[in-house]
This record gives structure tokens, C-alpha cells and sequence, in this order.
């Protein structure tokens, strides 16, 4: 059976989603794994233009809180998109990419460059994105850390 589409409200919306951890294990009890819960939030939401209005970090799940403001994307700078790029990816992966669109510009294919910058807009100001590019960032640290395999998340 396919999963539920999220609903999404037209224009600037305020959300409330819980998620929470597969077989309702209690994998969030640690402050050290809230840490870097709070740090994939933090990134994640900076990169991804949300605005965190509150959280709660339960044992085995979390609930947020949290504003979509209404802008679109396509107005943000290359600078711009670089710099959200460097807060979720590092400065290795932000200055590898303003490096290759510096080539591309020289070889006259801006066409790629486009493409590649919609990529990134499109996981901007949209709540799917955003959580999905949270759980994503929360679930790399805590395998990386805790050496984890396996699922992470719960289904909706």
C-alpha cells in the first residue's frame, strides 16, 4: 500500500509533525544523540529556509513545530544557494560546486549549472524536503557515530 501524501498548505504554512523511530525503540534517550538531533535540525532547517518555532525530543520520537515561509527560491543568489549548500554540506562540497559552475561557465554550459542549482532550490521552502532532508542528515550522523545498520524511522 502506498504511503500517504503529506498535505501541504498553499503559500506560508505552520506544521506539526512527529516522527518516530522504527519498532519504537528508544534510540533518542541519550543527550549526546539529542545533540546531534538538534544539530541535523538546525543545518537542515537553515538550508532548507524553515523557520523552527519548537521541538520536543522524546525517547523514541520527536515533534516539531515549524513555519514554510512563502518565498520562492528562484530568487536566491548563487552566493546564496552556495552558502545554504556549505551550512547542510561543509565548505569542501560548497567550494567544490562553485568550482565546477566556475568551469561550466568557461566552457559556455550554463544549461548544466541551471539544472544542478534547481536540484538544490527544490529542496528549499517545502515541507517534504525539509523533512526528509532532516531525517536524512539526523540518520548519516547517528550510523556514522553509533556504527548503526539498518532502518531508522518509523513509517508515517
Amino acid at each position: 500500500m502506498a504511503r500517504t501524501r503529506r498535505i501541504k498548505a498553499e503559500g506560508e504554512a505552520f506544521y506539526h509533525v512527529t516522527s518516530r523511530i522504527t519498532g519504537k525503540q528508544f534510540l533518542l534517550k541519550d543527550p549526546a544523540v539529542k545533540k546531534l538531533m538538534l544539530d541535523a535540525l538546525e543545518r537542515s532547517a537553515r538550508f532548507s529556509g524553515v523557520r523552527v518555532g519548537g521541538f520536543c525530543i522524546m525517547d523514541d520520537h520527536f515533534h516539531l513545530l515549524f513555519q514554510v515561509p512563502s518565498i520562492d527560491p528562484e530568487n536566491l543568489s548563487e552566493t546564496e544557494l552556495l552558502d545554504r549548500i556549505e551550512i547542510l554540506s561543509g565548505k569542501v562540497r560548497a567550494d567544490r560546486l562553485h568550482d565546477k559552475w566556475a568551469d561550466l561557465r568557461l566552457a559556455g554550459d550554463t544549461h548544466s549549472i541551471e539544472e544542478e542549482q534547481q536540484r538544490w532550490r527544490r529542496r528549499m521552502y517545502d515541507i517534504s524536503e525539509f523533512m526528509k532532508t532532516f531525517k536524512e542528515e539526523f540518520r548519516r550522523a547517528y550510523q556514522k557515530k553509533y556504527e548503526y545498520s539498518g532502518r531508522l524511522w518509523g513509517d508515517r
